[in-house]
């Protein structure tokens, strides 16, 4: 498998809290896979620990063969990922254009780029002077993913872009989502696994800080057992 990345038996610790215990996952290239499980089965913890955000005790996460366990954050961002909290992380009393800006790796990523990423966001576009925090909630979501977009990012990590959206609202930034995963494969946290069940390509269930299954996501949406004892939901 020609993998984008891989972790290997990956534990962290917060405090004295063994949050995550021996994670082992890869991703291929090219793919959108979803990262799922119950609140508190340790999904964010294992992106912000991809990150370097929450340091790995033990294991190895390698991301195009390259080690990231013990690097710092920036480290880990200018190999090319691109990280996507839980709770829109934007500057609120900055405008758009100054949220994009600051995004940038190099000098002039936003001009370069800036044509594809308006074609994900029009609404983005029509507002670049407007301070981020008079965006709606989706508005907003979506600005938090184009800041992802600005550097040339090899790898996506999105931490539950659905939260708090109206329905209306999660199908125009899963539609955003859809066209991106033409251009770079992501790992995506997701607690509405009908927003995301004609979207993923593969499924990594986890289950008090452990992988407990993995598949192609149709193995998942077809087993109700499944469904029902690690999501709490029916097909």
């Amino acid at each position: 498998m020609d993998a984008v990345l891989e972790l290997r038996d990956v534990h962290t610790f917060i405090g004295s809290f063994h949050i995550l215990k021996g994670v082992s996952f890869a991703m291929r290239a090219g793919s959108l896979t979803a990262l799922l499980g119950r609140n508190g089965a340790g999904k964010t913890t294992t992106l912000r620990t991809i990150m370097g955000l929450w340091p790995a005790a033990q294991g190895s996460i390698r991301f195009l063969g390259e080690e990231l366990r013990g690097r710092p954050t920036h480290e880990i961002a200018a190999l090319g990922i691109g990280y996507v909290p839980e709770h829109r992380a934007i500057f609120r009393g900055l405008t758009v254009e100054e949220n994009l800006k600051l995004a940038e790796r190099r000098r002039g990523d936003l001009a370069r780029r800036a044509e594809w990423i308006f074609s994900l966001f029009p609404d983005l576009k029509a507002a670049l002077k407007k301070p981020a925090g008079l965006l709606s909630g989706g508005q907003q979501q979506m600005l938090a993913i184009a800041r992802a977009l600005v550097p040339e990012n090899r790898l996506l990590l999105i931490d539950e872009p659905s939260e708090g959206l109206a329905p209306m609202l999660v199908e125009h930034v899963m539609a955003a989502i859809h066209r991106l995963r033409e251009e770079v494969p992501i790992l995506l946290v997701e607690q509405n696994l009908h927003a995301i069940r004609h979207l993923a390509d593969h499924y990594i269930l986890m289950e008090d800080g452990r992988v407990v299954r993995s598949g192609p996501m149709a193995e998942l949406l077809g087993n109700r057992e499944w469904l029902q004892r690690y999501l709490g939901v029916t097909a």
